[in-house]
């Protein structure tokens, strides 16, 4: 088995999704079938791994989708207002009055 998350996010958690395999497809039928596996102590739930991968990721950097930061040649946008001359961490907060 392994967790699906990266080892450094386990630190201060109690529950955590893992990853195994089996050896043919009638056993991960059977398992699937209980749908609670006996493991470390503890009854698990049990289903079959979907892949939640975004298929049209959203860029951290100018927060359009179809992109991540890493690629994005765009200047940063400010994830509360959309504005280019600031970032979120910029951001004025006003009161809604003023």
């Amino acid at each position: 088995p392994r967790f699906v998350i990266q080892a450094s996010e386990l630190a201060n958690k109690h529950e955590s999704s893992i990853q195994f395999a089996v050896s043919d497809s009638q056993v991960a039928e059977n398992v699937l079938r209980g749908k609670v596996l006996n493991m470390f102590g503890k009854a698990c739930k049990v289903r079959k791994y979907q892949d939640r991968t975004p298929t049209n990721p959203q860029c951290r950097r100018c927060k359009t989708f179809g992109h991540r930061a890493d690629k994005c040649k765009a200047q940063e946008r400010c994830a509360l207002c959309g504005q280019e001359d600031h970032n979120e961490i910029q951001h004025t907060l006003q009161c809604g009055s003023c």
